[in-house]
């Protein structure tokens, strides 16, 4: 982590200090290769040396400018509104109605400046924001939200290490958490609430094999609450499990009656793509089929109907016809769906009830893998399961993970155009090269394992659960 650091710290423009800190992250990324390769290697008494580290690397990281994205203002702003009585799903930042109250304060019309994409309204769901709000309890500020967001990554490390213990695995697996950038420049740098929900992860895990279940419910919640896609996981859970979860999810809401994320949520899962990867795959196929310059192609009603309920409506509000963007982007949806279908299916078909982490795991790879949208964050979802694969020497679930958070760094500079050019450009090349050697690792490692059982959530081979 010295390396981002050090240029990071280098005085000079947003676009200059964000390009230097992504490529000093890159460039730790290959002194993780090492890790990942020799981990086995290491004394075991080293672990608590690395945990020391950790702490440092991290609290050298919070003196970094937060450059790698806006979502850390959103948060302050949500849990502002909150500590002002007014619900963050209400209204978006930027509606005028909010102009006074946001000029009363500077540090608040500082916050409002910077929110990305403030003429939605948040897209968080209740725990999350709850989280924010607790962040925000002596007022808003970066400083301390960076700190709990990097605390709470350090605690998910801590959290896994515990499971790795518990269960019988090796214990120093948690040295490819605590070397790897992503993480720490993720949470201490990028300040993302990933960070809170991967804690809630792990700990549920740690939780499940102590025998806790209602308790490991409860930390779900801090998962579910952050990014909705880990209630899969309720498909494998003990019923103890499943009821702490939607309870307490339930009781979240209580706060926010009458107002929900639905619009924000709408306008995120219709139209936003970025950085995707095997979904660009997909449109690009369809859009051999229907070229985009091209005229509405004629449609049954029921496809038309299926189509924008995909994509949203167009632009004048209508629902008549599906124009060729839309039709590829809708259908390369229904691809991606039915890929990760199933893989669910297939998964929870050879997971026993209970193991929640072993449908979990690579329902998660799957997800980020044909998603629409893939931010660098999103990868700390992989990670845990990632470890534990590692440790189980289970190489399909860990290598693609492990290559991918050295690749995924040309994700960011798109960003650093943007605060140089104030315009978002993806170039597809880079693209290429940030998942083709993903890909690679896939299928190298799958031919290696597919005939491996897999390891269950207590440590040891299981067979697949019958029916």
């Amino acid at each position: 982590m010295a390396l981002p650091v050090a240029l990071g710290l280098w005085p000079g423009a947003p676009a200059e200090q964000t390009a230097r800190i992504v490529l000093g992250a890159a460039l730790g990324s290959l002194v993780y290769g090492v890790i990942v390769s020799g981990w086995r290697t290491v004394a075991p008494e080293s672990v608590r040396t690395a945990f020391f580290v950790a702490v440092l690397a991290r609290l050298a990281l919070l003196t970094l400018p937060p450059l790698l994205s806006e979502d850390l203002w959103r948060y302050l702003w949500d849990g502002a509104t909150q500590w002002a009585g007014r619900s963050p799903y209400a209204l978006a930042p930027a509606e005028p109605a909010l102009d006074a109250w946001a000029a009363g304060s500077a540090t608040l019309t500082d916050i409002r400046a910077r929110i990305g994409h403030a003429e939605i309204p948040t897209i968080y769901p209740p725990p999350a924001q709850l989280v924010f709000a607790v962040a925000g309890w002596a007022g808003p500020s970066a400083g301390l939200w960076r700190a709990c967001a990097s605390a709470a990554e350090l605690g998910a490390a801590l959290a896994l290490w515990a499971w790795l213990r518990r269960t019988g695995r090796d214990p120093r697996a948690v040295l490819l958490w605590l070397y790897c950038p992503l993480p720490a420049v993720e949470a201490a740098v990028g300040a993302h609430v990933d960070a809170v929900g991967v804690l809630g992860l792990t700990a549920a895990g740690w939780l499940t094999v102590r025998g806790r279940a209602g308790a490991a419910g409860m930390a779900l919640v801090l998962a579910v609450g952050t990014k909705l896609f880990p209630v899969v996981a309720l498909l494998r859970a003990r019923g103890r499990t499943v009821l702490a979860c939607a309870l307490v999810f339930g009781l979240s809401w209580l706060p926010f009656l009458g107002t929900t994320p639905g619009a924000a949520l709408s306008t995120y899962g219709h139209r936003w793509r970025g950085n995707d990867g095997l979904f660009a795959a997909f449109v690009g196929a369809f859009e051999v089929v229907w070229p985009p310059d091209g005229p509405p192609p004629a449609m049954p009603a029921w496809v038309t109907q299926l189509g924008r309920l995909l994509v949203g409506p167009d632009s004048a509000g209508g629902a008549s016809s599906l124009w060729p963007p839309e039709l590829a982007f809708a259908a390369a949806k229904v691809v991606s769906a039915a890929l990760l279908g199933t893989v669910a299916l297939t998964t929870w078909r050879r997971t026993r009830a209970g193991d929640w982490p072993a449908l979990l795991g690579p329902f998660t790879a799957a997800l980020l893998l044909v998603s629409p949208v893939v931010h660098p964050w999103y990868l700390l979802w992989w990670l845990p399961f990632a470890v534990l694969a590692a440790a189980d020497g289970q190489r399909a679930l860990a290598w693609p993970f492990f290559v991918w958070s050295g690749t995924i760094w040309v994700a960011y500079v798109p960003r650093v155009t943007l605060l140089a050019t104030g315009r978002w450009v993806e170039n597809p090349i880079l693209t290429v090269l940030e998942y083709l050697p993903v890909w690679i690792a896939l299928v190298i490692a799958a031919r290696g394992t597919v005939n491996t059982a897999p390891r269950g959530l207590a440590g040891r081979a299981q067979p697949p659960s019958p029916g």
